[in-house]
């Protein structure tokens, strides 16, 4: 169902959430109604509501540290603003690179074990 109450609201009064929300519903229209069409780059003047947003939904799962054991605490020491505008730099030209994955192994009732990856 859609939120009509983001039809007529103006981006700069809407939260990060909202931003994001609107932006999938239109990505998800888009893609329905041309599914041959190919979105290629989303890198505008959104991309840090979406680093936010993430932020903010990465925060409230209460996540452990990945692969390069950085916690939340250490990102507020950091600085999380500073820290999401150099993402979003890297994103914009091209340099950022994913760290690897940390993949722990957990033990299956057969003996076996199935590999459990946490991002």
């Amino acid at each position: 169902m859609i939120d009509v109450s983001l039809i007529n609201k103006p981006k700069s009064a809407m939260k990060a959430e909202e931003r994001v929300r609107s932006f999938q519903r239109k990505i998800y229209s888009k893609a329905k109604q041309e599914q041959e069409f190919r979105f290629y780059v989303f890198y505008d003047n959104s991309l840090p509501y979406f680093l936010k947003e993430a932020w903010k939904r990465v925060k409230a799962n209460k996540s452990a540290a990945g692969y390069d054991k950085v916690t939340f605490s250490d990102l507020v020491k950091y600085g999380v603003e500073q820290y999401l505008a150099e993402i979003a730099e890297e994103l914009k030209t091209e340099t950022y690179k994913a760290q690897p994955i940390l993949r722990v192994y957990i033990p299956k009732s057969n003996g076996k074990l199935r590999p459990l990856v946490t991002y």
